[in-house]
């Protein structure tokens, strides 16, 4: 890999679990929705923003310039505080289970 690897941005890589409303869609019987929950959802990506009220991942970042404020990003997620049922770093392994490395 080149020095230029996503996992020198600074940013943590985390995993947030979190809960988000759903429901069918059109007319269904009562009987039909009433043993459905809320969806659980798990996303993972770089935490670029961390406030009072929401997180902010993003999954892809465009390293090519070297300058991270100036970045492309894609896969952009912004997920209320208030869904969240937990937030950990992930932390890089050394063993890749035989990725190989260009």
């Amino acid at each position: 890999m080149s020095d230029d690897r996503p996992t020198q941005t600074g940013w943590p890589l985390v995993e947030v679990k979190w809960v988000d409303s759903c429901g069918p869609h059109g007319w269904t019987r009562l009987r039909d929705v009433l043993g459905h929950s809320v969806s659980r959802c798990v996303s993972v990506g770089y935490l670029v923003r961390d406030e009072a009220d929401q997180k902010t991942l993003v999954a892809h970042v465009d390293m090519c310039d070297g300058d991270l404020g100036g970045s492309n990003v894609d896969g952009v997620i912004h997920i209320p505080t208030v869904a969240i049922l937990s937030c950990r770093v992930i932390e890089a392994s050394s063993d890749m289970n035989g990725v190989k490395n260009d």
